[in-house]
């Protein structure tokens, strides 16, 4: 069962009180499978994750962007760590606009996914197709070719993760 909001809203209004950073509980930025996505006052995100190995991920591949100083992957920008705490498993990161590449929890890194079968391949291409367009789709493969100059395997591609800078905004 994912995360309740109630639950997210209490860890990081713990993060905020040791941080010294007013966060608005209000609207969150985003929420799903992995976790919640509220802004604070910073401004920046702040990402909380229900799993260990997602937030794991997540943070490794933002210290790996701060490692290599990459502030954006192919012209698309990512988020720049600010902080984090392994206990309440948060990750802060900058916000970025578009054209933007976000959200690392369901990456694998230094290996690709062995359980990814040729036919589950070729499913992933098409729906990309399908979804982005056959051009934006070689693009968006781009993108994601390009992430594995850093050992980062990333397969959760769908607009809203991935934003090109004609899109609008929902």
């Amino acid at each position: 069962m994912p995360m309740l909001k109630s639950d997210a809203i209490k860890i990081v209004s713990q993060y905020a009180g040791q941080k010294g950073v007013a966060i608005n509980t209000e609207q969150e930025l985003g929420g799903g499978t992995d976790g919640w996505v509220f802004e604070s006052y910073r401004p920046s995100a702040v990402k909380i994750l229900e799993r260990k190995v997602n937030y794991n991920v997540e943070l490794n591949c933002y210290q790996r962007f701060a490692q290599n100083r990459l502030n954006s992957i192919r012209g698309f920008r990512v988020p720049q760590l600010i902080d984090f705490n392994d206990q309440l498993q948060v990750v802060e990161m900058t916000i970025v606009t578009k054209p933007f590449l976000i959200d690392f929890a369901k990456s694998h890194l230094d290996h690709d996914d062995p359980q990814f079968s040729a036919e589950q391949m070729a499913y992933w291409n098409e729906e990309g197709v399908e979804i982005f367009g056959a051009a934006r789709w070689k693009e968006a493969k781009v993108v994601v070719a390009a992430l594995k100059r850093f050992g980062i395997y990333y397969y959760d591609v769908k607009p809203g993760n991935l934003m090109f800078a004609d899109w609008p905004t929902d």
